[in-house]
């Protein structure tokens, strides 16, 4: 199941990040879409009662939520990187938002 959320993670994060950045769909857009689908995985995994019938479900549940990991971190690292951007570190370089601040001011001294 780690390797399905990875995988659509890893696929999903850089393919949303070029297409927001090259101006074709809107941050805002992508926000709403991500919020979107979380709401909607968040609904299924409230209904959906797991069985060993179904094994492939587990799966698609992982995608899904590497997906909605991959929209919220691309979006969000994108907004707060710039602010640290006076701070040079390997926080900033892909962590996540907040790491660079716990990282930074230990390699910037």
């Amino acid at each position: 199941m780690l390797l399905a959320y990875g995988t659509v993670g890893a696929v999903t994060s850089p393919l949303l990040g070029h297409v927001t950045s090259a101006g074709q769909v809107r941050r805002v857009y992508a926000m709403a879409a991500g919020a979107a689908f979380n709401a909607g995985l968040l609904l299924t995994l409230a209904w959906w009662m797991p069985g060993a019938d179904d094994p492939a479900m587990f799966y698609v549940v992982a995608g899904c939520l590497g997906l909605c990991d991959a929209i919220w971190s691309t979006q969000t690292n994108s907004q707060s990187a710039p602010l640290a951007a006076p701070f040079p570190g390997p926080g900033v370089a892909g962590a996540r938002p907040g790491a660079e601040l716990n990282n930074s001011w230990i390699y910037s001294n």
